[in-house]
């Protein structure tokens, strides 16, 4: 065509190509999808919360039966709302408006975020008012780790847990970083064998690497030498307070990626984190003033005590948490059994020395405030065993209100008051 040519429509006719029927029409993309307002807040209300696409889809075909909503439209409706409701341009933005949100409502919260010179997000951490009075309370065992899969942009999340009076973890921070600590990891090369003793153990391991293979080599120089440093049998005696590995925070961590999708954002995934940690919270709160009852269970060991003994356990019961009083009890129990013999020798005024002939061990027990040498005195900040044989053994404290266990204004200086 030259130039200046010009097509002026005139009219138009416009008709349908297929067959019309209102079948077809109540299947149109437009006409499938949800534009109630109400239940678009609470489709928004169930994405937040971690609800499946298909979960989505059967509220509702329950609440919208007139509409012929497929997954599909779910999780295109899932993307329009997420777009929405993103409170800033870049992930740096978004992650400092959701932290900001904290920190107004929660007046003793803490956060921090860091950005590179490009505004890219490094790390995102927080913690909330009742998370930094968990850590002040039980700073004793502090659990770190980190896992992956709870982000869209691949950032590793950081978590610190703490044991509570109720023998449970709590979170007391959480951070979101783009790497580990170290900038490179290197491979290692697993060789395993499997005999039945360790002198077969080494011999099986020389037959194989007949050579010396540089990884046996490596093991016999570094680590052969020092078994009672790494091997579970040889360390019985070292204190871990239940915590001998990583597990309660992988436990926890089973239960929030529940809720987290891979597929999140940053902002998203700081949201979540702030809303599981509200309820456990809550959790937290509500175990620690629950009101109940208690039954002392009727096993041999509970039908040789006197009445006494058992009202000092019952007792006990409503001055620790239940955590504390199962392993209170275990001493108390250790301590009235027959076999249980300690030799008691007077070393100073207020130090008395318990001596177990059959072990070969000697522990030292406080008079004033009836604290004791052995680990579990140390770690747990429990009156242990020994404390109960001494009190049970003395004639000083025969008849009184209570005659093994430790008294409650006595034993709340070693931490084991529900209050704490």
């Amino acid at each position: 065509m030259g130039t200046g040519y010009r097509i002026r429509v005139a009219s138009e006719g416009i008709k349908h190509n297929h067959k019309l029927s209102k079948l077809t029409f109540d299947r149109y993309p437009e006409n499938r999808a949800v534009s109630d307002p109400v239940m678009l807040a609470r489709v928004d209300a169930m994405r937040k919360s971690g609800a499946k696409a298909r979960g989505i889809l059967m509220y509702l075909r329950e609440e919208c039966a007139n509409k012929a909503t497929i997954l599909k439209d779910i999780h295109n409706l899932m993307a329009r709302l997420k777009a929405s409701s993103n409170p800033g341009d870049t992930d740096a933005d978004c992650a400092e408006s959701v932290l900001r949100d904290l920190c107004e409502h929660d007046k003793g919260a803490v956060a921090s975020l860091f950005v590179d010179s490009t505004r890219v997000l490094q790390t995102a951490s927080f913690q909330s008012r009742k998370m930094r009075h968990l850590f002040a309370a039980f700073p004793e065992v502090l659990l770190v780790d980190t896992t992956f899969g709870t982000n869209v942009n691949r950032y590793k999340l950081f978590s610190f847990v703490v044991h509570d009076i109720h023998g449970k973890g709590q979170y007391v921070q959480h951070a979101l970083m783009t790497s580990e600590s170290k900038a490179h990891m290197k491979d290692a090369k697993k060789v395993v064998a499997l005999c039945d003793g360790s002198q077969e153990h080494k011999q099986a391991l020389k037959d194989i690497f007949a050579a010396m293979h540089p990884l046996f080599k490596y093991f016999l120089k570094n680590w052969d030498g020092i078994t009672e440093e790494w091997v579970s049998y040889q360390r019985s005696n070292v204190p871990h307070l239940g915590n001998n590995t990583n597990n309660r925070i992988e436990a926890k961590w089973a239960k929030l990626k529940d809720l987290i999708r891979p597929s999140a954002g940053v902002y998203e995934c700081l949201a979540t984190l702030l809303g599981l940690q509200g309820i456990c919270e809550n959790e937290y709160e509500v175990e620690l003033n629950k009101i109940g009852t208690f039954c002392l269970p009727k096993d041999d060991e509970y039908q040789c005590m006197d009445k006494r003994q058992l009202g000092e356990l019952k007792q006990l019961a409503n001055m620790v948490s239940m955590h504390a009083y199962d392993i209170i009890n275990a001493e108390f129990k250790a301590a009235l059994r027959v076999s249980t013999s300690y030799k008691i020798c007077i070393r100073q005024d207020s130090v008395v020395e318990l001596l177990n002939e059959d072990e070969k061990r000697q522990h030292l027990l406080s008079l004033e405030d009836f604290t004791c040498s052995c680990i579990f005195s140390q770690t747990q900040l429990l009156p242990c065993r020994h404390a109960f044989y001494y009190r049970r053994s003395t004639i000083a404290f025969a008849g009184t209100q209570f005659e093994s266990i430790i008294p409650f204004k006595i034993s709340t200086q070693g931490g084991v008051s529900n209050k704490s």
